[in-house]
């Protein structure tokens, strides 16, 4: 996750510029990935399989409409 952000942040430009105004959180594809990767992560570890089916049934119902 972290090499994926860090990846994210040197595609938009500000990997050593540390000024707030110009950072953006969900800049590129890849910060999103790496976010989506984390979550998926704390999923497969936190829920057991019944869990697992219904977050994703949730998030792809979510994302849907």
């Amino acid at each position: 996750m972290l090499v994926l952000w860090v990846l994210g942040m040197i595609a938009q430009g500000n990997l050593l510029a540390f000024d707030l105004d110009k950072l953006h959180v969900f800049s590129n594809t890849l910060q999103a990935i790496a976010v989506a990767y984390l979550i998926a992560a704390i999923c497969l570890m936190h829920l057991p399989r019944w869990g697992q089916v219904l977050a994703t049934l949730s998030l792809l119902g979510g994302y849907w409409p």
